[in-house]
C-alpha cells in the first residue's frame, strides 16, 4: 500500500492528466457531440470569418479588426475572443469535427491547469481533482462541446492566469517572470468576454491573500509586495469599463433582454442568488455549501454557543468568503434581469464565471475540515447505534429503488411516457428535460446508498464532518457527469436533426423557393435564428423568411403573416402547439393538403407535393 501511495504521489500529474483525458473524451466521444457538426446561429460566424479570410488572402489583421467586437458595432466587448476566433478559422477552416475535437482538448488542458493551481496552493490530490471537476463539469460543460463559445478559451486563459499567480506568491525563483505572466494572462482574460472582467478584483485579492499566507506576512506587506501588479490591473480594467461605457454601453443585450445593468436593483440580486444557490441542475453546489458549513458550525467542539459558533466559522473562512463574493456579486447583478438561462445545449455557459466562486468556496470549506478533522465530528451515542444502523439499512434499499427507477427510466421510452402520462403531462420538448427525472432519482439512489455507508463504517463513535462533505462533494460530481454527458448527447442528437433538415430542403426546394420559419423569437431565439443561418450557409438557400409566431400569451405575436409569394418549404420550431397555432392562423392563404408533412424531435415540415430539382 505504501509502494503504491509512493507512485501516484510520482506520477500524480501524468495519471491525472489521464484521468482527465479519458473523463471528457469518453463524454465527448460516447455522446457523439464531437462529430455532431454544425448548429447554432454562432457557428456561422465561423463559416463567415472563413469567408473573410478567403477573400482577403488570409490577411488575418484586417480580418480581426472587423471581427474586434466592440469595433464592429455589435455592442459586446470581447476583442481577444475574435482574434482567437480568427486564428482558429484560420488553421482549421470549416472544419467543425476538428473545432470539436480541439475544443474537447482545451477541456483536458483546462481540467490539469487548474489541478495544477490546486496542488501548488497547498491542496491535497483528491481536493484538486474535485476542484477542477466541481468547476467545469455540470451544464456550463456546455463550452466543451460546443465549437464557438467565448467561454471555453476564457476559462482556458483564467486556469493559466491562475498558474502564474500562485507560482508569483509561492515560488522564490523567477517570481518576476510569473508576475509579468500573471499580469498579461489576466488581461487577456479580461478583453475575452464581459463576465470575465468581472472576475479580475477577485484575482487581485486572491493573490495578496496567496502571498500573505504563503509568507506569513502582514497584510499590509502583503499588499506592498504586489501593488504593482494589482495597480496594473486596475487600470487596464478600468480602462476596459471606459471603453464599455464609452461605445457599448450597460443596457441588457439579446433578444430577451439578457445581461447588462440597467438599474441598481438590489431585492433582484438577491433573489437570484438565492435561487443559484439552492437549484440543484444549475449550480448544483449551493446546496452542499449550505449543508457542509450548517455541519461544520454545529459539530464545532470548542464552543456551545450557536452565535459564536457562526463567529467562529466565519473568522476561520474569511478570505474564502470574501472571495466568494468578489466572484459571485458581479456575475449576479449584470444577470439580475434576466436570470440565468438554464438551456443546456446553449445557454448554460452563461454560469461559468459565477460558479467558479462556489467551487471554491467549497474546496476551501474541505480543506478547512480535513486539517481540522479532530475538531468537526459527529458523535453516535451507543443507544443510538442500533438505530443508526436498522436506518442505514433501510437506506440501502430505498437507494437500490431510487437507482432501478432511474436506470429503468433512462433506457426505457414505456416508462417515461407512463411517468408524465400518469402526471397528467405532456413529454416535454427538450431531450435533457425528458432525461433529468431518470438522472435526478438514479443520482439520489447512489447518494443514499453511499451516505448509508459512510454512517455505518465510521471509526468507533464519530463520524468525521470532513468525510461527509467529501462524499457529498462526490455526489455533486457524479450527478454534474450525468447532467453533462446529456447535454453533449442532446447536442449531438440536435445536430443530426438539423442534418435531417438540410438534406430535405435540398431535397424538396430549388435555390430560389420560398422558405418560411416559423418560431417564437422570443421564447426560442437562438433556434429560429439558428435554423436560418443554418440553411443559408450549409443548404444554400436565401430566400428565408421567418414568422414569429407567439407561445405565451404575456406577448404578441405576428400570427396574421401571410406571404403575397408562393411559399413552398414551411419550417416549425416549438412542436405540436407552435404547428397547430400557425394552422389555425393561416388558414386563409395555408392549405396543408397542397404539402407533405414530415418531423422530428426539433423540426415540423411542410412541403409542395410535386417533385423538385436538387
Amino acid at each position: 500500500m505504501h509502494n503504491i501511495k509512493v507512485l501516484i504521489d510520482k506520477y500524480s500529474h501524468i495519471l491525472v492528466f489521464t484521468f482527465f483525458l479519458i473523463f471528457w473524451f469518453s463524454i465527448f466521444m460516447g455522446s457523439g457531440s464531437v462529430f455532431s457538426g454544425y448548429h447554432s446561429a454562432e457557428d456561422f460566424k465561423f463559416v463567415e470569418i472563413y469567408n473573410d479570410l478567403v477573400s482577403t488572402q488570409n490577411d488575418i489583421i484586417a480580418v480581426s479588426k472587423k471581427w474586434v467586437g466592440w469595433m464592429n458595432g455589435i455592442k459586446r466587448f470581447n476583442p481577444v475572443y475574435y482574434i482567437y476566433a480568427v486564428m482558429e478559422v484560420f488553421v482549421f477552416g470549416t472544419n467543425f469535427n476538428m473545432m470539436l475535437a480541439y475544443t474537447s482538448l482545451l477541456a483536458v488542458f483546462t481540467s490539469l491547469f487548474l489541478f495544477l493551481f490546486s496542488r501548488k496552493i497547498g491542496f491535497s490530490l483528491l481536493e484538486s481533482v474535485l476542484f477542477s471537476l466541481l468547476s467545469l463539469a455540470g451544464v456550463h460543460a456546455v463550452i466543451w462541446w460546443t465549437a464557438v463559445t467565448n467561454e471555453a478559451f476564457s476559462m482556458f486563459l483564467l486556469s493559466l492566469t491562475l498558474i502564474f499567480m500562485a507560482y508569483s506568491a509561492h515560488s522564490k525563483k523567477n517570481r518576476f517572470v510569473h508576475e509579468i505572466l500573471f499580469v498579461v494572462f489576466a488581461i487577456l482574460v479580461s478583453l475575452s468576454k464581459e463576465s470575465f472582467l468581472l472576475i479580475i478584483p477577485a484575482l487581485v485579492f486572491w493573490k495578496i491573500w496567496l502571498y500573505q499566507e504563503r509568507h506569513t506576512a502582514s497584510w499590509v506587506d502583503a499588499i506592498k509586495n504586489n501593488i504593482v501588479s494589482a495597480i496594473i490591473l486596475f487600470l487596464s480594467i478600468s480602462i476596459e469599463i471606459f471603453i464599455i461605457l464609452k461605445w457599448i454601453g450597460t443596457n441588457p443585450y439579446g433578444p430577451t433582454g439578457g445581461a447588462g445593468i440597467s438599474r441598481f436593483e438590489p431585492l433582484s440580486y438577491l433573489i437570484l442568488f438565492k435561487d443559484v444557490t439552492l437549484s440543484i441542475s444549475t449550480i448544483g453546489l449551493g446546496l452542499v455549501l449550505l449543508a457542509g458549513i450548517l455541519l461544520t458550525i454545529l459539530a464545532d467542539k470548542d464552543t456551545h454557543n450557536f452565535l459564536s459558533k457562526i463567529i467562529n466559522f466565519s473568522k476561520e473562512l474569511s478570505c474564502p468568503i470574501v472571495l466568494f463574493f468578489l466572484i459571485t456579486i458581479p456575475q449576479i447583478i449584470i444577470y439580475s434581469k434576466v436570470g440565468f438561462p438554464y438551456n443546456l445545449a446553449s445557454l448554460g455557459r452563461y454560469i461559468v464565471p459565477l460558479i467558479l466562486g462556489y467551487s471554491i468556496l467549497l474546496i476551501y470549506v474541505i480543506r478547512f475540515l480535513r486539517e481540522n478533522n479532530t475538531r468537526y465530528f459527529i458523535r453516535v451515542s451507543d443507544k443510538n447505534k442500533r438505530p443508526l444502523f436498522l436506518l442505514c439499512s433501510i437506506g440501502i434499499f430505498v437507494g437500490l429503488f431510487f437507482v432501478l427507477f432511474g436506470g429503468v427510466f433512462l433506457y426505457s421510452q414505456d416508462m417515461r411516457l407512463l411517468f408524465f402520462s400518469s402526471l397528467g403531462k405532456a413529454v416535454p420538448y427538450e431531450l435533457l428535460h425528458v432525461l433529468k427525472y431518470g438522472i435526478f432519482a438514479l443520482s439520489t439512489g447512489v447518494f443514499i446508498i453511499i451516505a448509508a455507508l459512510i454512517l455505518r463504517k465510521r471509526r468507533g463513535d464519530k463520524v468525521a464532518v470532513v468525510n461527509i462533505m467529501f462524499f457529498l462533494a462526490m455526489a455533486a460530481i457524479f450527478y454534474k457527469t450525468m447532467l453533462t454527458f446529456a447535454g453533449a448527447y442532446e447536442y449531438a442528437l440536435e445536430g443530426k436533426k438539423r442534418y435531417w433538415l438540410q438534406q430535405s430542403v435540398k431535397t424538396n426546394t430549388k435555390p430560389n423557393d420560398i422558405i418560411l420559419i416559423v418560431g417564437d423569437q422570443v421564447l426560442y431565439p437562438e433556434p429560429v435564428m439558428a435554423a436560418k443561418e443554418y440553411l443559408r450557409h450549409a443548404a444554400k438557400r436565401e430566400r428565408i423568411y421567418i414568422n414569429h409566431m407567439s407561445l405565451n400569451d404575456s406577448h404578441s405575436g405576428d400570427e396574421k403573416f401571410r406571404m403575397e409569394e408562393d411559399v413552398n418549404y414551411i419550417i416549425i420550431l416549438g412542436g405540436l402547439k407552435a404547428e397547430q397555432k400557425f394552422l389555425n392562423a393561416s388558414q386563409e392563404w395555408f392549405n396543408s393538403r397542397d404539402f407533405v408533412r414530415d418531423a422530428n424531435s426539433i423540426f415540423i415540415t411542410y412541403y409542395k407535393t410535386h417533385e423538385r430539382e436538387i
